[in-house]
């Protein structure tokens, strides 16, 4: 193999055209930046919608608050709208009309209260069949007035002072040796003070209401039921006691 010798003057070294050399491409798209190609354009940036979105917020809140400023006026300027609730309560005063008041009554209501005046005319006078019917069945004739006479039978401390018992019958009887014949027992009751002067043995005319049938248990330990009725006003006209 035979050596080529170069040129020995030094100045033709440089003389000699240098050969290019080929650039080096990527097999897929472009190379990057930097390698013997300019860069690749950016994409196109997006608009933002930002200051869309807050001029909308902006209006809306400017018609809310624009709402409620036009409501608060409406309010302050008619009063008549919060007083209306309460004329219709029940603390509501007086309403009134065409310039007259509204009158006070005059008059204080009577109440279920109120003591009826006593009329001995309201008071029945019964038959020995009618008092007969009346021993059969009190709780019918309960309210109902009558004239009962009687002999007191019981009243001391078992019995209270404003309870007795006595035998009760429709007319009027006086005692013979002691003893009336009246027979039916029954209760009397009354306030303390009508009753205040009536003793066992007394013998009496009641202007009496019907109370019905009242049960009550014996000292021998059994149970009895009596007529029962209020006294309104008692007289002693006689006694067994002498």
């Amino acid at each position: 193999m035979a050596y080529q010798q170069g040129p020995q003057d030094p100045r033709q070294w440089h003389t000699q055209p240098r050969q290019q050399q080929p650039y080096f491409q990527q097999p897929h798209g472009q190379p990057p930046p930097g390698y013997g190609y300019p860069p690749p354009p950016l994409p196109p940036r997006r608009k933002s919608n930002a200051g869309l979105i807050l001029v909308i917020i902006g209006a809306a809140a400017l018609l809310l608050f624009g709402g409620c400023a036009a409501l608060v006026g409406l309010v302050g300027e008619s009063p008549q709208g919060a007083d209306t609730i309460a004329a219709t309560g029940t603390d509501a005063g007086p309403a009134e009309t065409s310039g007259e008041k509204a009158e006070k009554p005059t008059s204080t209501p009577t109440t279920a209260s109120s003591k009826k005046k006593f009329a001995p005319g309201d008071y029945e006078v019964l038959s020995p069949r009618g008092f007969a019917k009346l021993v059969k069945n009190p709780d019918a004739y309960t309210g109902e007035k009558f004239i009962i006479y009687g002999e007191v039978t019981q009243f001391d401390a078992a019995t209270g002072n404003d309870v007795f018992r006595a035998n009760s019958g429709e007319k009027k009887l006086q005692p013979e040796y002691g003893f009336t014949s009246y027979d039916q027992n029954s209760l009397f009751a009354g306030s303390k003070d009508r009753l205040s002067d009536v003793v066992e043995g007394d013998v009496f005319q009641a202007y009496a209401t019907v109370l019905g049938s009242y049960s009550y248990d014996t000292q021998i330990g059994g149970n009895t039921t009596v007529p029962s009725f209020r006294v309104d006003k008692i007289k002693v006209y006689a006694s067994t006691k002498q």
